[in-house]
């Protein structure tokens, strides 16, 4: 992952168990994929934190990959901005504070 600029990962409908998305996010790679899980608070943003396609349509994902590979900016600026974003939103202690927030709104 250390010299990874883009990744490509796609899964069945509707399901999106693994961990994928945020170690691509997470090693400011550009993340490309058909789901990304966002049962969280602040998910990441589609077409600027993450690239969506459509499995079924094989010309989205050669579309988006054209696009970032004749624009290498923008991977960066992509890669930059999710990274930053998941780091304030989706960060072990991030996550721990919404926990945490979730049992004193039910306390």
């Amino acid at each position: 992952l250390a010299k990874t600029r883009v990744i490509v990962s796609s899964g069945p409908y509707g399901w999106c168990g693994d961990s994928r998305g945020s170690e691509a996010i997470a090693n400011k790679c550009l993340y490309m994929s058909n789901e990304l899980f966002d049962l969280m608070p602040a998910p990441p943003i589609e077409q600027f934190h993450w690239f969506k396609f459509d499995p079924l349509k094989p010309d989205t994902l050669f579309g988006l990959l054209q696009l970032v590979l004749d624009n290498p900016q923008m991977i960066k600026i992509s890669a930059k901005a999710g990274y930053e974003h998941c780091m304030e939103y989706h960060s072990s202690i991030a996550r721990m504070r919404y926990v945490l927030d979730k049992i004193k709104e039910h306390a």
